[in-house]
């Protein structure tokens, strides 16, 4: 929580990658695949409630070992399936779905409420392994008062790794009017030599003096 707005992250992470077979869930470091590492960073997050991993069917079959990890507030979501190819239009798609499963609107009398008119949701992008700014992009969408975060390169061009929206933006249809660029320039993975590499920069910077 944040200034009295609740913080839901969602992290959609989908078997079916063609340049890199099912990259979301190779191990990558520490025991685990890239879809746990963000997990794991969502359950440190000093601003995130309550984080909700989507996996489409082809991974429902034990692909990650949340619970295993001893990680606070994550729980998997009943699949999803989507015949849209688009990974942005999954993404966002997935996102969507979530918030209006668990959305409780104002006239409702349940007492435990996940999603409200006060939340944000801040979804994550599990092929970026090397993002650590999670909290400092919640500020910053935060002090900025719009609708939406968006994280973009230093060139301009969008990284993707973290997407944050308020709860009505998201429910309202996606159609972004005020929206925030975050920068970080992170590398994501697309192809083994991206994924080695990016391995390589993960025990770099676990090495690295504070």
């Amino acid at each position: 929580m944040i200034k009295d707005k609740k913080v839901i992250g969602i992290i959609p992470a989908r078997s079916g990658s063609v340049r890199l077979e099912d990259k979301n869930f190779r191990e990558f470091a520490d025991g685990m695949n890239v879809t746990e590492l963000c997990a794991k960073k969502c359950s440190e997050s000093k601003y995130i409630d309550f984080t909700y991993v989507v996996l489409n069917f082809k991974t429902c079959k034990g692909a990650i070992k949340l619970h295993n990890q001893g990680l606070r507030n994550i729980d998997n979501v009943a699949a999803v399936t989507r015949t849209n190819d688009d990974p942005e239009w999954f993404i966002m798609d997935v996102a969507q779905d979530v918030a209006k499963s668990f959305f409780v609107r104002k006239d409702d009398v349940t007492k435990s409420v996940l999603f409200d008119h006060n939340t944000i949701v801040v979804i994550m992008q599990v092929d970026h392994p090397n993002f650590n700014r999670i909290d400092e992009a919640i500020e910053q969408f935060v002090e900025s008062e719009q609708s939406e975060l968006m994280c973009v390169r230093s060139n301009g061009i969008k990284n993707g790794a973290i997407r944050i929206v308020d709860i009505e933006f998201l429910l309202n249809g996606r159609m972004s009017h005020t929206g925030y660029a975050f920068t970080d320039d992170t590398e994501d993975i697309h192809f083994l030599k991206d994924f080695e590499e990016e391995q390589k920069e993960y025990e770099r910077r676990k090495h690295e003096k504070p």
